[in-house]
């Protein structure tokens, strides 16, 4: 599970932060909307293990020095309105 979890933790970083000449912003804002949306509607435990996962990520990121993505992790729960 936690793979799937990262998985999806990188796909948002990826659509939320690529420039323009990577992937068109209006495709990177469609697809954002989307997973916001379908996190929206995961059971409590299963948005829990999310959440848990994406601290442990910018726990990680923050320890091995690389603050930016940190940064972006740590934004990502209310970007996505999941607070």
């Amino acid at each position: 599970m936690k793979i799937l979890l990262k998985l999806v933790i990188d796909m948002i970083l990826t659509f939320a932060y690529s420039g323009d000449e990577e992937i068109d912003p209006d495709f990177a804002v469609s697809q954002l909307e989307w997973i916001s949306a379908t996190l929206k509607e995961l059971d409590a435990d299963t948005l829990r293990s999310f959440l848990d996962q994406v601290s442990e990520e910018a726990d990680r990121a923050e320890q091995s020095g690389n603050e930016s993505r940190a940064q972006q992790l740590r934004e990502m729960i209310d970007h996505l309105g999941l607070t």
